[in-house]
């Protein structure tokens, strides 16, 4: 059975709207209008920008706070627009990765959103390696906004097909849910979690890491209020001191020219004031564990504004604003927008040097408020973030009624929730509420956990890691709100970039909302040289694809646009699917009747290949793009009372800790790691990264890695390079016996070695580097006829448990030794193979199935017959509907040794009020 794609031309509709937002702006321009008329435009454009496009935001609730192998993470998704906290009625699907702490996205959902609600699960497997996962969840449309660029080499260049891709790449995308949840070993006897024990894991030699010249020296942030210091101008200036590994630091700051000194507070932060000059020096000594370092403040511009918020005791916002001497006066913008929508803005005629003005407290809503200050140019001089707090999302509360006193093995239990309202403010009609009731004991509490109201109001708006987000909303005392005002001067950035909403900077329009499924992209020339592959395919090139889904074809062909994009229309279906790409210079590529005998005739015969297969295209997807693995903060990867276990080949475990059961989980330097040390010995216990070779072509496709004609060995290459591995490196061809290979240069397996660097990582070591150490360019790699893709199942990577530097150069060099190895295991079963064709091949992901959560009935049962129960999630359900009246009766069984609940239930009412419930 045949049945038609429906496909068009995608539309770059974006930048039609924003050439109509920029239009006001220009006019007024040209004509030479008032100041104050273009300094009002830019906030007007604001406006228009974030009604046109809204941002979303993603929550997820989980039914507990950490897991073993084994256990199943249940996950409630709320997708909201941002501004109002509201169901979206925008995205209509929702991507959901699980995500290990190498980069690899190791399980993905693609989830159907209605009224703003979807729901699924990760199932932990046992063959999973234990370690700290994380979940993040968003919108395609999400990955247009909140991108930030991740520092990276120079030399990437030659691992991408063009600039554009290397600079997509190396971005983090802040605007995404993202929460990293602890997953144990799977526990030796049934029902005890008292050991929770994670397996010291292979590192991946030099990911995200720098080499530190200054062993034990601390991290030292400086922060000037207002993004930047002004010469003549005092500033404040909030600092934050980390250990070399991330940890929270004490120590004491003197700034040297004015000699006053400063401790850090709560979480190794704190502030001070301070001046510079032309000349006058700008350097901080910092006393840390009785040594002292010296640190420099930001560079100073030589004119320009400097402002410093302050609150009132009323609540208002005091805003005093500074001009240097060789700044002349003009009229400037000051605008404060929430959620990306403007609330107050005003013009500023700053004839003095020194002003200031109030912000009422009642025209700013409760969350993160961003003030800025601009001139008539759209130049931005301050940008400051604020958190108002109104105590506003108290119109409505959930109430829970449940069992006070000790539960009974296998008991029938009841609770009673109930969502409850306030004030006459809030509708309650169409709120949905997610619950989880679980086992007390074997909960973990953990400085990551938020809930909805803090993720909606504060953490989806700030950058990072906020460690123990509901501390900000308790009971506000001066040090708590002084606490907020540094977390806001430190972790305050833009997710609403005032600059391209107020049509300063240019606004890429990549995803559109998706309402269905869709593929779009771009047809290239397939040309294996770098510097020649200078244009798109001509427009009107035949482009077609054929989905495959349960015996049923789905057929579509097109002419490419005049800027080699395309883009295809799929029907919506749960599961997996095969599709074919492909692009022909006919103009019209195939007819449906013949497109599966043609794919049977397309099938690579590598006999023919000559060092590799080349597609005949290249043809990146663009829904296919995903966002950059972020770095773990350190209380992230070290909750409290978690006891490290290291094994270094041997099948024992040790466990780590201070015998109290309140130690964190101790960092490897702090266990003398250099007993432990291999150099010359890769750890071959347990493979770094595992993946299946096509799933990582397809990645590096869509991302805009590219080599060329593609072997294994290139998709081993480029996923060391992504996996951000560096280091000399032995490739293996299906070695059974790996973990008794001798890899200090005796082994005799056949096999090819590579060795290459990034500047960054070398350091003063590249001068000392001979020359069997070469910088690899894709373009240069020799491919090797047995390098074939189809026979092999899977790409095991190993590596050391310890991260090597840069000292660690020589020795590999001298001594022949390797940072990583490469092992390609074929299939076992000889005639198991997955063909290779000329045209792009990919499974797609339809909606995934859903899960339901198993409730046991032990209603007709008696004890004796009740088998042994150790649920530590008692009770899940995603969305829980109250009647009429706001109520609802929650009934389950517990299971064998409960005895006191952990009950959370989250939710969010149809006027985007947070409901939160958590004992």
């Amino acid at each position: 059975m045949k049945r038609f794609l429906s496909c068009h031309v995608e539309v770059r509709f974006g930048f039609i709207i924003l050439m109509s937002m920029f239009l006001k702006a220009e006019v007024i321009a040209d004509n030479h209008q008032r100041q104050d008329s273009i300094l009002e435009a830019f906030v007007d454009n604001i406006a228009t920008f974030n009604r046109v496009l809204p941002q979303e935001k993603v929550y997820l609730h989980f039914d507990n706070s950490s897991y073993f192998l084994g256990e199943t993470i249940w996950f409630s998704a709320y997708v909201v627009t941002s501004e109002a906290h509201r169901a979206t009625q925008l995205s209509r699907i929702l991507y959901v990765e699980l995500v290990s702490q190498e980069g690899i996205i190791v399980d993905s959902k693609r989830l159907k959103i209605e009224d703003g609600r979807c729901h699924g699960e990760f199932c932990l497997k046992k063959d999973y390696n234990a370690g700290y996962y994380e979940v993040r969840a968003y919108t395609m449309a999400m990955l247009n906004f909140a991108m930030e660029e991740i520092p990276h080499e120079k030399e990437t260049w030659a691992f991408f097909y063009d600039e554009s891709y290397e600079k997509q790449f190396f971005q983090e995308n802040h605007a995404m849910f993202s929460r990293v949840v602890p997953v144990y070993n799977a526990v030796t006897t049934p029902g005890d979690y008292s050991l929770r024990h994670i397996r010291i894991r292979p590192q991946i030699t030099g990911m995200n890491r720098m080499d530190n010249d200054d062993e034990g020296k601390p991290s030292v942030s400086f922060f000037p209020e207002g993004g930047s210091l002004v010469n003549g101008l005092v500033s404040r200036i909030a600092f934050e001191v980390m250990s070399e590994d991330g940890e929270h630091a004490e120590a004491t700051l003197t700034v040297d020219d004015s000699g006053s000194t400063v401790k850090t507070g709560r979480l190794g932060r704190g502030d001070f004031y301070f001046m510079p000059a032309d000349g006058s020096p700008r350097t901080v000594t910092v006393g840390y564990k009785g040594k002292e370092y010296k640190y420099r403040l930001p560079e100073a511009s030589p004119q320009g504004y400097v402002m410093t918020v302050t609150r009132h005791r009323n609540g208002d916002y005091i805003v005093s604003l500074q001009r240097s001497e060789n700044t002349g006066s003009e009229l400037l913008g000051f605008s404060v927008i929430c959620r990306g929508k403007p609330v107050v803005s005003q013009i500023i005629d700053m004839e003095e040097a020194a002003m200031e003005f109030s912000v009422p407290a009642d025209k700013l809503p409760t969350g993160v408020n961003q003030l800025t200050l601009f001139n008539d140019k759209g130049e931005v001089f301050a940008e400051r973030m604020v958190f108002v707090n109104h105590h506003d999302y108290n119109y409505a509360c959930l109430l829970v009624k449940s069992k006070s006193e000790a539960c009974e093995p296998a008991e029938h239990l009841a609770v009673d929730l109930s969502v409850k309202q306030k004030s006459g403010k809030v509708s309650l009609v169409g709120s949905s509420v997610s619950v989880s009731i679980s086992e007390e004991a074997t909960r973990e509490t953990l400085v990551s956990e938020q809930n909805i109201l803090t993720n909606l109001l504060l953490s989806s708006d700030l950058k990072g890691f906020i460690e123990s987000p509901s501390y900000y909303f308790e009971k506000e005392t001066p040090k708590r709100l002084h606490d907020l005002d540094l977390l806001l001067l430190i972790q305050g950035w833009r997710r609403y970039d005032w600059n391209k909403m107020s049509g300063n900077e240019q606004f890429i329009y990549r995803y559109p909302y998706e309402r269905s499924f869709r593929i779009s992209g771009t047809v290239y020339p397939q040309l294996g040289f770098k510097f020649s592959r200078n244009k798109r395919l001509s427009a009107g090139m035949g482009i077609g694809a054929l989905l495959i889904k349960d015996s049923i074809e789905y057929y579509g062909s097109d002419s490419v646009g005049s800027d080699g994009d395309f883009s295809f229309s799929l029907p919506e279906f749960e599961g997996d699917g095969l599709l074919f790409i492909w692009a022909d210079d006919s103009k019209s590529p195939m007819r449906k009747e013949n497109a599966m005998s043609d794919f049977f005739q397309n099938k690579l015969n590598y006999e023919d290949m000559d060092g590799g297969h080349w597609y005949d295209e290249y043809i990146p997807l663009r829904e296919n793009y995903k966002p950059h693995q972020r770095e773990f903060a350190y209380y992230e990867t070290h909750p409290l009372s978690v006891h490290e276990a290291s094994v270094a080949g041997e099948e024992r475990q040790e466990e780590i800790g201070n015998g109290t059961g309140e130690a964190y989980s101790i960092n490897l330097k702090e266990v003398s790691v250099a007993k432990r040390r291999r150099l010359y010995k890769v750890d071959f216990s347990q493979p770094a990264v595992r993946f299946q070779p096509y799933e990582e072509l397809n990645y590096q496709l869509d991302n805009g890695l590219f080599f060329g004609p593609v072997s294994r060995f290139s998709i081993a290459t480029l996923a060391a390079f992504r996996l951000g591995m560096r280091g000399y490196s032995k490739f293996l061809v299906n070695r059974r016996d790996v973990e008794k290979i001798d890899i200090t240069g005796n082994d005799i397996a056949r096999g090819n070695d590579m060795s290459y660097y990034m500047q960054r990582y070398l350091g003063k070591e590249r001068d000392r580097l001979s020359d069997n150490t070469r910088t690899v360019i894709p373009d240069s790699i020799a491919y090797r006829k047995f390098s074939t893709i189809e026979n092999t199942e899977h790409i095991s990577i190993y590596t050391d448990k310890n991260y090597r530097g840069t000292q660690d150069f020589a020795d590999v060099r001298d001594g022949y030794s390797y940072n990583f190895v490469v092992n390609f295991e074929a299939f076992k079963d000889p005639h198991k193979s997955v063909p290779m064709y000329r045209w792009r091949r990919l499974t797609y992901h339809g909606y995934s199935r859903v899960a339901d959560f198993y409730h046991p009935d032990y209603s007709k049962k008696s004890l004796g017959e009740i088998p042994a129960d150790y649920r530590r999630t008692l009770y899940w359900n995603p969305d829980v509907r109250t009647d009429s009246d706001g109520n609802a009766r929650i009934e389950f069984y517990n299971n064998s040794t409960c005895r006191h609940l952990h009950i959370s239930a989250e939710g969010l009412t149809c006027d985007g009020q947070p409901l939160v419930y958590e004992k």
